[in-house]
């Protein structure tokens, strides 16, 4: 039996989804591999699947280039007192809803790129 490694397609734009199949089965992975989205099913390894998103991304867009995943990340600190929320998921849902309505200042907000090729994100003082 075949081993296979998960991927998240997330990441791949919505016309890099739709060429991959013939990407990989131009790489030489016919009959090694099954989309079920969100999701690749591929007897491989993470530099090479790097490797056909990378080349999916520049059939669909017609040109080379990069997709690059960025994140904004804020940490804050929300202090919910019981009679606000009386369990620890109500005071979760309420943490979220005072932060959403800026009832709550952001103290430190960061920037994060993804690097597919270590699966690892980046912050701003890293790059």
């Amino acid at each position: 039996m075949e081993r296979y490694n998960s991927y998240e397609l997330g990441s791949l734009t919505d016309g890099a989804k739709k060429i991959l199949p013939q990407v990989l089965d131009e790489m030489g992975y016919s009959g090694r591999y099954t989309i079920s989205d969100p999701y690749l099913f591929i007897n491989s390894n993470r530099p090479v699947v790097v490797k056909a998103f990378k080349n999916a991304e520049e059939v669909a867009h017609r040109c080379k280039g990069n997709l690059v995943r960025v994140k904004k990340v804020t940490e804050i600190d929300v202090w919910v007192p019981e009679f606000e929320a009386e369990t620890i998921d109500l005071a979760y849902s309420k943490a979220i809803q005072k932060v959403k309505n800026n009832e709550i200042p952001a103290k430190n907000s960061y920037i994060e790129v993804y690097n597919d090729r270590n699966d690892y994100w980046y912050n701003e003082l890293d790059v």
